[in-house]
C-alpha cells in the first residue's frame, strides 16, 4: 500500500466583508475559489491573481462580478462586472454620460 502526503495550506479569503480561515491543497488562487463554488470570471477581482500560486498564510480578496444590464433608447446591453461604485462601472463598460443644458444622455 503506497500512502501519498500533500500538506494543507493555511489561506484567509475575504468575500465582500467576510473574511474566513481554512486550509487547502489546491495549487493556485483560482482552484481555490473554484473549489469554494465561486464561478471564477475573467470580470471578478481577484487579489492576488487567479494563477498566483498558493502559499502558507496567503490572504486572498475576492469580488465577485454581477451581471448588469444597461437600457438606453429602446435598447439594452448586458455587461459583467465587480466595480464598487457606478461610476467605476460605466468606464469600464465604455459608457459615455453627456449633459448640456441639464439634460443628460447617453452617448
Amino acid at each position: 500500500m503506497e500512502i501519498m502526503y500533500q500538506k494543507a495550506e493555511k489561506v484567509k479569503v475575504n468575500v465582500g466583508n467576510e473574511e474566513r480561515t481554512l486550509y487547502t491543497t489546491e495549487k493556485t488562487v483560482r482552484g481555490l475559489l473554484q473549489d469554494l463554488g465561486y464561478a471564477y470570471r475573467d470580470e471578478d477581482h481577484v487579489i492576488p491573481a487567479g494563477e498566483s500560486p498558493i502559499e502558507e498564510d496567503l490572504t486572498v480578496y475576492y469580488t465577485p462580478a454581477v451581471e448588469v444590464t444597461i437600457a438606453f433608447d429602446g435598447k439594452e446591453e448586458s455587461h459583467w462586472s465587480a466595480s464598487a461604485t457606478v461610476a467605476d462601472f460605466l468606464k469600464e463598460a465604455n459608457v459615455t454620460i453627456a449633459t448640456t443644458t441639464g439634460t443628460t444622455w447617453f452617448e
